[in-house]
């Protein structure tokens, strides 16, 4: 996680080295998780939850049959494909073996905790480098060691339900002294950084590991601890200020593009658009590729103003992202290709992907890919409420799965990440989801 989360920092260094480093460090898990399974001589049967990821990751490499860009999309698939293999082995591994699976979740929390103290660091060192500025719209957000404010709060919200049942089931008040305390870090950094869905995915995964963990008076105290200190920390989201309205910029006729040109532009994008190679012949499609919302001459140049539930112009992203999708509505434009087919033109709205994995998968492998991986959310959630109608048999680190894979469902909705293997979160969602889906395979577990 750290070297993936190196090749996506703000700091150059770390940058340059994170870049060839995450690949190194995913040949590396797999590795670990084939020698693992060697080594200890564990059976490779399939779970239900394994089969859907297989599948999908399947679908991701035929694809490159029909991708508008072959080359990325075999390249990216193939990737995917190697992470998944390794989490799923790691997951079957892990299931017959509990000391491996609480080692997996503690890698998972330690590190979190790790990037969250660097990220401090950096900030302490550099200021500027570790807080991104406000504007007219959006207070001061801490970035970290992260790209964006974004980047690292995603691990930090899979990582919080992998520290609560680590706390809950510490056997020294010293180690559950350690875990609540880097569940507050982690917590503050949330906070400090405004990432309102890595805030939003943490909260029920982590009052699920509440309820599956906790029985009677602490369960009740456990919970209503974890919705104040989620409160309060939503509440620290508002404590930093936007910009005055007298920092904004009044447009002026030459920043407004030519209409006709834009017009123009426009129409042409959409013919090529369904050409299927738009993006890859045409990176800029527009004369004005903010074009969608800008506010008109002699209106102030303000930026919208960033709200807690506020979709920060992801609702128009999706809308423009679901017409695409609709172009190829059941095979897609080809594993990888989201953030080459998708085209940006929103003012309030800055990513070259749509922010939300569900509709990138559709967009990029069509309904039948989107289809499983909705098959491997449900069988998760069937197989965790089976264990749990069955006198309450979820345990071990089936439950810190279940919570990840909760947080990381949760934050695929305002997040582009579940297929993309250089995302810090990626591996450590799909490490939890496949170690509850492999927990099937102990008797004492869901």
């Amino acid at each position: 996680m750290i070297l993936i989360a190196s090749g996506s920092s703000v700091v150059g260094f770390a940058h340059r080295v994170g870049q060839p480093g995450r690949w190194v460090a995913l040949l590396a898990l797999l590795a670990v998780s084939i020698a693992l399974v060697v080594v200890r001589r564990v059976p490779l049967r399939m779970p239900p939850a394994v089969v859907a990821a297989a599948a999908l990751a399947g679908i991701g490499i035929v694809s490159t049959a029909w991708s508008v860009l072959p080359a990325i999309t075999l390249q990216r698939a193939v990737t995917f494909a190697v992470l998944l293999l390794a989490a799923a082995l790691l997951g079957i591994a892990a299931a017959v073996d509990a000391a491996l699976a609480r080692r997996l979740i503690g890698a998972i929390a330690v590190a979190a905790g790790l990037l969250a103290l660097v990220g401090i660091v950096v900030y302490l060192a550099r200021p500027s480098l570790g807080m991104q500025g406000a504007t007219p719209g959006t207070a001061a957000r801490l970035r970290g060691f992260g790209e964006n404010p974004n980047t690292l709060p995603m691990p930090y919200a899979v990582a919080l339900p992998s520290l609560a049942w680590l706390c809950f089931t510490a056997t020294s008040w010293r180690a559950r002294l350690l875990w609540v305390a880097t569940s507050l870090l982690l917590l503050g950094s949330i906070s400090a950084s405004g990432s309102r869905g890595a805030m939003i995915g943490a909260l029920p995964a982590t009052l699920l590991v509440v309820v599956l963990s906790l029985r009677g008076r602490l369960l009740l105290i456990a919970f209503v601890a974890t919705v104040a200190a989620f409160a309060i920390a939503v509440g620290g989201t508002t404590v930093a200020k936007p910009l005055g309205t007298a920092a904004a910029v009044v447009l002026t006729q030459a920043a407004v593009p030519n209409p006709v040109a834009t017009t123009a532009s426009s129409s042409l994008a959409a013919i090529l658009l369904v050409g299927g190679r738009a993006a890859d012949r045409f990176p800029v499609l527009t004369a004005d590729p903010n074009e969608i919302g800008r506010p008109r001459i002699g209106r102030p140049y303000l930026d919208f103003h960033r709200t807690m539930f506020g979709s920060s112009g992801r609702a128009q992203a999706w809308d423009g992202g679901l017409r695409q999708s609709l172009q190829r509505p059941l095979l897609g434009f080809g594993f990888g290709t989201e953030d080459r087919v998708f085209i940006d033109r929103y003012y309030v709205f800055e990513s070259r992907r749509i922010e939300n994995s569900y509709l990138g998968l559709w967009l990029q492998i069509g309904a039948v890919g989107l289809c499983c991986f909705l098959l491997l959310l449900a069988l998760l959630a069937l197989h965790l409420l089976r264990g749990w109608r069955s006198l309450r048999r979820v345990r071990g680190a089936a439950v810190a799965g279940a919570g990840i894979a909760l947080s990381g469902a949760v934050m695929a909705v305002p997040q582009s990440y579940v297929y993309s293997v250089g995302n810090v979160a990626t591996a450590a969602f799909w490490i939890g989801a496949l170690l509850l889906g492999s927990s099937v395979l102990r008797k004492d577990a869901a």
